[in-house]
């Protein structure tokens, strides 16, 4: 665990058994702006400097226990309608 957090770039994958979340909590966070993607060719990174940034300042954030597959479900669907109703 501590060589993949000494990486300069991490796979969403990565950050998600790091924090012991999904995958699809993690791209939650790119887009609540927890973290600011790199984009190369076409993948998806976030740099280990602000992983361990943000561990740093606020640690529980991989000490929360993860959402169930349905809660998942819920928040997507709840933002999704929240957009919708946006749009109108």
């Amino acid at each position: 665990m501590e060589d993949i957090l000494q990486k300069e770039l991490l796979r969403p994958a990565e950050v998600a058994v790091i924090c012991g979340v999904t995958r699809n909590t993690v791209y939650r966070w790119i887009r609540r702006n927890v973290f600011v993607p790199v984009s190369i060719g076409g993948c998806t990174y976030i740099r280990g400097r602000d992983l361990r940034a943000h561990l740093n300042v606020n640690p529980s954030l991989c000490d929360q226990p993860e959402a169930g597959f349905e809660g998942e479900l819920e928040q997507e669907a709840h933002e999704m309608l929240l957009k919708f109703r946006d749009r109108r």
